[in-house]
């Protein structure tokens, strides 16, 4: 887990925001980091509701779901574009117990002003 952390920091809080031009997908095209890392996470939620394959959210999601909202605060990536993750996030957010964290811990706002 520690290295998807990493690698999900790396991707959305990189000052060049850019990965190697002969990108993962074999193209040669200057892909954001965080598109590659986004079609990562939406290629592991194939056919999944979680991303361990389980029926109900586990800690990784609930992990990884800060990370994205981290990147949406940073308008990273666009979460329309990943139908996977886009669904997993909806379910997540859903959940009585997710809500309930936020009144309690007063939500969370990151301010990315520069």
């Amino acid at each position: 887990m520690a290295g998807i952390s990493a690698m999900v920091n790396k991707a959305f809080l990189s000052k060049e925001g850019r990965v190697n031009p002969k990108n993962p997908h074999g193209d040669d095209t200057n892909t954001l980091a965080a598109d590659v890392m986004m079609k990562y996470l939406d290629d592991g939620l194939k056919g999944k509701n979680y991303f361990l394959n389980t029926e109900n959210p586990t800690r990784v999601d609930f992990l990884l779901l800060w990370y994205i909202d981290l990147g949406l605060m940073a308008d990273s990536f666009n979460l329309n574009a990943y139908s996977n993750v886009k669904s997993w996030y909806d379910r997540c957010k859903a959940r009585d117990g997710w809500k309930r964290s936020l009144e309690k811990g007063n939500g969370y706002q990151l301010d990315f002003k520069t």
